[in-house]
Parts: C-alpha cells; structure tokens; sequence
C-alpha cells in the first residue's frame, strides 16, 4: 500500500472531523445499551443483571447518568464518562420518574409503589453523597418527574391518579394539585418557564388522544393539542418552538408548532414508540420500539433515517446526554488511554475511541529489539469489541529535516481486535503470518485524583503532517506520553514520557523523554530485557481544549510542532 492509500488511511479518516458527540443510553431489562449519535451506532453496553430499568435522567453536564431499577427498587448511579456504575441507591418501590434539578446536585425520584398505587413516593436524593435526604406521598402511580427552571419546584405526573403535582424541591411539600387528561405518562417544560406539557396514555379500557398544555402560572390546563392515539411521550426542542409527541397507539410521532398548539405534521414510524428523546441539535429524534429496534429520525427530512438493534425496552424521561462544552475539548469516549500488560512491562498499546470507531497505536519492538509500532486507523467498533486491520509503516525523517508526509506508506501486516471487559480490563489480539496472540490488558494506572480543568487524553496530530502522532493519556496530574514517529532511515520510532507533570494551571506538561529497546517481538515477552535511555525532554501547552504546542529536544535536536486532537 503506497502514499495515496496510506493518507486516506490517516488523512481521510481524520478529516472527517466532527465534535464530540452526545450519548444515548438506552435501558433494557437486564442492561443499559450506548450509542453514540453521530454515527448512530452502539459502543457499548452495561450488563447489570435482573434488571429492569426503565426511568432515566442524565446530569446537566452529562457526566452522571441515572436509571430506576424496578426489579430491585433501586436507582443505579453510572458515570457517564468511563460508562461503570458507581453505586445504586434504594429507593422506595418501583423507581419511574426520574430528573435532576438544573444545578445537577438533587435527583427527584418517582416510585410508583405496588400495582394499585398503593405506597407512591417522591424521593429526594443529594447527587453528591448519593443518599435520600428526603420522601413525600405523592399522587397514585407517578411516572415522571421534572424540576422547574429555577429549580424550586418539582413536577410529577401521576398516571393513576390523572393529575400533576407541584412539589417544593427541598421539603417535597405538596403545593397544587392540578387535573390533567386520562393517564399522564410523560412531561416537557417550556424553556421560558412557563407552560408544561403533559403526555397521556389514557387508560386501559379508554384511550386519549390529547395532550395537555398547563400553565403553571394559573396551575390549569389552559390548551390541549389533538395528536394521534395515546400520545404518551412528550419532547421539546432546545428553543421550545417545537414539541414531538410519541403516539403509542398511532405508531407515529406528532410536529407541534408550539406558538399555535397545532400539529404541522405526521411522522410515520410504523412501530409503538416506547421512549423518545431529542438530540442537542435538534436533528434527530431517537425512538426505542415496542419489537427490538429503535428508530433514528431525520427531523430535516421527516422521515425514519435509520433503524438500530435495540432489545425490547420502555424509557421513561431523557436519555440523550447534552452536548459537551466547547471549553472542555472534543474527548474522545471513555476507553481512550494507555493500556498495558502488568506482567509484561515495557509494551503498550494507546486506544482512541470516538463513536464506532477505534483508533489503536501498539508500541513494541522489532526483531533486534529497536522500538516499532504499528496502528490500526480503523478498529470498527460493535458494543464492547473492535476489529480491524493492522499496519506497519515507513516514513519521513522526523527530527533535523522538515518532515514530508507524501514519503509516508504503510503496508497491510495483519489483524487486531480489542475487547473490553468494563472500563479498566479487556483483551488484545493480532494476528500476522508469522504469529499470532491472545493478551490480557488492564489501563495503565498513571496517578490518583481529578484531572485538573481540560482532560487531555486523545490522540494528538499535526493535519498538515500526516503520519507521526502523539498519544496523550492523563490521570490526575501526570500524562504519559507516547510519541510514534520515524527514525533518519524513514523506520517507525517511538519515545515515552512516563511522567509528564502537569503545570499548575492544567493546561500542559513538562517531562524527560525515553527511548526503549526491548526483546525481540514473539509470542512471549520478557521485561527484564527492556532498557530505557533519556533521548531527551518534552513539553506540551494547550491553548484551549482542543489545540496546543509540542516542544521537544532529541538527542540535542529542538523542534516546536503544533498540534490539535486528531478527530474521526
């Protein structure tokens, strides 16, 4: 494989670049599925056992996601950012609606009690210690919640008892009670504050084909929008100009124009919704399906654009997570970092995951023992796995001569796939002609405490260079550092900067810079032959979250190169 077929190797997928995209996590019984939404594809999946999620509310800075568990009447807490759960909480029987107030440090939860309703609670939890700080009768059957602007009060649409209550959010004291439509199933609120829309699912022996508009001024229904049969979902727009109404019954999905509560259109999707959310751009609507298939609607175009394997599931509240602030970067997805084999010090492999694509650099030795890599520029992902081709390539002279990527060229040497156990463990296996190998790899534990400010972990490049990269993995206040470049004769080189200490600000690193030899790449691997020389020192500064500087001196050779996360 020549230059051209190599740049589109490295080039044409990164050109492609696009922002971190929001992340949909879908409940099933029995798990959790995650899709990424721009490429609309499922990276991974959360086996939680006998199970039956089913409530979701995702923190305003979508780092925490929340899910009722019915089956054990227990509301599970996972981090949004490595896709693990953190702790789950017991709440009062059956969990349903759920929602997390503005600031993001109180989650209301809705417990809809036994089959006649008997034992409803709204319970109040403190999203920093994770415990219930707070419980209060509310109407029958709740099935959502959702907090006011502000914050001060929370919403509940009680499905048994066909009304809306208005809680204080720190007492859960009850302070209205307003009648609604048969059956109130979901709830949207204007982002102006002012008027609340509520879903229905009628009865089971009377259907409803409305959807209730409360002004929460007056605490009245004040309008009610006519939309297909049993329009139990209910979504805004980020402008509040537009509703989609989910009807159950009607397989389809209602366009309100809000300013006139009347339906500009239909959207057939031959299917009962049984969850439905709206991405930040306002795009796309993803729709969980009564069978096991969630339809993906292109708003543009009104039409269902695609269709993704999802098991049979209900999803009751929001579970796209917002968009990701400008000022935090464009991260790559929670696998990204620095793996490793404990046991076999001295190899290691950088993992760059964003969407259903893996970008893999492995960094080992060639048969003398100098250091070589290779990647795997396109390891299409499928939940907890990824496959793909494996590269070894040649290139320009990097250090002393202005580097030319049109000299770069790689040739097909095999097959990789990685798979991953949870955030921390997986697997790692090549095959070549001459070998091949199954390895266990766990993260490689770098530092302990919080990422100051921006996390910088990705794969980092310079665009109009294509073909050497820098692999960034942080934890706390240290990176380490795998720079894959080329030697004088144009062969694939690697240096290390295992600790990279972060400067007082958060915004870069400055550390010694190491080149390895080891034994000769095999079937085994022995540590003890590894050795590892200062070639010499490195620095980073980032000018925001997506774009820094690289400074090096190699072997008395200095150089600054820009560079920015290389994004696919």
């Amino acid at each position: 494989m020549r230059t051209r077929q190599w740049l589109c190797l490295f080039a044409c997928l990164w050109l492609s670049a696009a922002a971190a995209a929001p992340i949909a996590y879908v409940p099933f019984r029995g798990g959790i599925a995650v899709f990424d939404t721009a490429s609309n594809t499922r990276i991974w999946e959360l086996r939680l056992p006998d199970t039956a999620p089913g409530g979701v509310a995702i923190s305003p800075d979508g780092t925490r996601a929340y899910f009722g568990d019915a089956a054990a009447d227990q509301v599970y807490v996972v981090d949004a950012t490595r896709q693990s759960v953190v702790t789950r909480i017991t709440v009062a029987r059956g969990p349903v609606g759920l929602a997390v107030n503005p600031a993001g440090t109180r989650l209301a939860v809705g417990s809809a009690g036994t089959l006649l309703g008997a034992g409803s609670t709204l319970s109040l939890i403190d999203t920093t210690t994770n415990t219930v700080i707070a419980t209060a009768e509310t109407g029958l059957r709740p099935a959502a919640a959702l907090f006011s602007a502000d914050g001060n009060r929370i919403y509940v649409a009680n499905g048994e008892s066909h009304t809306i209550t208005v809680h204080d959010a720190q007492t859960l004291q009850t302070l209205e009670t307003i009648p609604v439509a048969l059956g109130p199933l979901s709830l949207a609120l204007h982002p102006a504050g002012n008027h609340l829309y509520v879903g229905h699912i009628g009865t089971l022996f009377q259907q409803v084909s409305v959807v209730s508009v409360v002004n929460l001024a007056s605490h009245s229904v004040t309008a009610t929008i006519n939309a297909g049969i049993r329009p139990a979902l209910v979504v805004l727009n980020a402008a509040g100009t537009r509703l989609y109404v989910g009807n159950v019954e009607s397989d389809s999905i209602s366009v309100v124009d809000t300013a006139t509560n009347t339906v500009l259109s239909t959207i057939p999707i031959d299917q009962s919704p049984t969850g439905l959310d709206l991405t930040p751009d306002g795009t796309k609507l993803y729709v969980p399906m009564h069978t096991t298939s969630m339809a993906i609607v292109d708003l543009v175009n009104q039409r269902v654009a695609q269709r993704v394997y999802a098991e049979k599931m209900i999803v009751l509240g929001r579970f796209i997570t917002p968009a990701p602030p400008a000022s935090q970067g464009n991260a790559p997805s929670w696998t990204s970092g620095m793996w490793w084999n404990a046991d076999e010090s001295g190899w290691g492999l950088s993992v760059t995951q964003r969407g259903g694509n893996y970008f893999l650099a492995w960094y080992t030795y060639d048969a003398t023992g100098a250091p070589k890599w290779y990647i795997a520029s396109r390891c299409e992902a499928y939940a907890r796995y990824c496959s793909g081709r494996l590269y070894e390539v040649t290139g320009s002279r990097f250090f002393g001569a202005p580097f030319n990527p049109s000299a770069t060229a790689a040739k097909d040497v095999g097959y990789v796939s990685v798979s991953f156990t949870d955030a921390d463990t997986g697997s790692l296996y090549y095959s070549m002609p001459t070998q091949s190998r199954s390895i266990d790899i766990t993260r490689a534990p770098l530092s302990t405490g919080s990422v100051p400010g921006v996390n910088y972990t990705d794969l980092w490049w310079n665009a109009s260079e294509s073909g050497w990269g820098l692999s960034v993995a942080q934890q706390g206040r240290v990176m380490f550092l795998a720079w894959f470049v080329y030697d004088d004769a144009g062969k694939p080189m690697w240096y290390v900067a295992t600790n990279c200490a972060v400067n007082a600000a958060g915004n870069g690193c400055t550390g010694a810079l190491h080149r390895t030899t080891g034994p000769a790449f095999g079937p085994t691997f022995n540590s003890a032959s590894v050795h590892a020389v200062q070639a010499g020192t490195v620095s980073l500064s980032f000018t925001d979250g997506n774009n820094g500087v690289l400074s090096y001196t190699v072997d008395g050779r200095t150089g600054t190169k820009a560079i920015t996360r290389a994004l696919f």
